[in-house]
């Protein structure tokens, strides 16, 4: 273990706010899978279930829903019928001088849409039905996670590719990682917003993790050019059982990984079981010299969030205790405050001392 990866300080987190959200039939939490904040607090939430979009104000009023499935303008995903149909699980970000992005993977495009919910543009991206994380720079680039042997894509306003990013031999194939069974990997795939994370941290750097070998590349963003890349091992994450068992697993699935992407086409099925430290990354949109790690693993109903800087160094861990039986995955770090997604509820925390 790097020096670095020693955790020095531990901090808190403090519950501030549930939002279960029920107003009348029309407005209530179906099924929530993404979540993200603008720099006033305004919320936005998405419900795939519905296919619908609920925006509430910094002080978590509810404001307005809006969305439908479709493929015209302004709709998301597309519910059809039999193995013609698909549902998008989108995903949310958001982006100072652009608005909140709903990335819609059915439909392949980036829907732009104000604090107000009104619908200011749409862009078409190469995603070839994969989930992917919406990001557009200040030239009106976007990034997808790549279909060219790369682990992302950069394409210009026109859809011409401009850079593959990560483009070698041992970019062929990607982990993935099955919802319905946790933290328990089993997909041998192609890119996704599942197994690659990308953004941007400060000025001129550009950071993609991938979740298998957990592995932070840090990029350029003149020529996109690997400057440096290193590990994640942070100490505490390997003090537990489970991790020390899944680090283990990690480095002998690694052998039998390359051993199947030599085969590849060859052999007659894709899947491949193994386990991911850390499935969840995001940078903290406050001080983006920094990003997070979580593992999803409650060990002694604690559960812990890893804060980095984007030149490897651990800072701190933060920890925090769910309320009983709750399972609670942290998306998005803004305005001083940690926004989850658990068991259909938006949970937010801030730095403090919990009771």
């Amino acid at each position: 273990l790097s020096p670095t990866h020693q955790e020095k300080k531990i901090t808190l987190l403090k519950h501030v706010k549930t939002i279960q959200f029920h107003k009348d039939d029309e407005n209530f939490f179906g099924g929530i899978s993404s979540v993200t904040v603008d720099n006033k607090g305004n919320l936005l939430v998405y419900d795939y279930v519905q296919g619908k979009i609920f925006i509430f104000d910094n002080q978590y009023r509810f404001l307005k829903s809006f969305g439908r499935r479709g493929r015209g303008p302004g709709d998301m995903g597309f519910a059809g019928i039999g193995r013609r149909g698909n549902i998008a699980n989108e995903k949310l970000n958001f982006v100072v001088g652009r608005g909140f992005l709903v990335a819609d993977n059915v439909n392949g495009k980036i829907l732009v849409f104000d604090a107000k919910g009104n619908l200011t543009d749409e862009l078409k991206v190469e995603c070839s039905g994969r989930k992917f994380f919406p990001l557009v720079d200040g030239k009106g680039n976007t990034f997808v996670p790549s279909i060219s042997g790369g682990a992302v894509d950069v394409y210009g306003k026109n859809l011409s590719r401009l850079h593959t990013l990560l483009c070698s031999a041992d970019m062929t194939r990607f982990f993935d990682f099955s919802p319905k069974k946790a933290w328990t990997v089993r997909i041998l795939s192609k890119p996704s917003s599942n197994n690659v994370f990308y953004d941007f941290s400060v000025k001129g750097h550009f950071l993609i993790y991938l979740v298998h070998p957990s592995i932070l590349y840090v990029l350029d963003t003149k020529e996109f050019e690997v400057l440096y890349q290193f590990p994640i091992r942070p100490k505490g994450a390997l003090v537990d059982r489970e991790n020390r068992i899944k680090l283990d697993e990690m480095k002998k699935q690694t052998k039998e990984y390359k051993e199947l992407v030599k085969k590849i086409p060859k052999i007659k099925t894709n899947f491949f079981q193994y386990y991911a430290l850390f499935p969840n990354f995001f940078v903290d949109k406050d001080d983006r010299r920094y990003f997070y790690l979580t593992n999803i693993i409650v060990t002694s109903n604690i559960e812990k969030v890893y804060k980095y800087s984007y030149k490897g160094d651990l800072v701190e861990v933060l920890t925090f205790k769910p309320e009983y039986g709750d399972y609670l995955n942290v998306r998005e770090k803004r305005n001083g405050r940690f926004y989850g997604i658990g068991n259909n509820k938006i949970i937010i925390l801030k730095r403090g001392t919990n009771d």
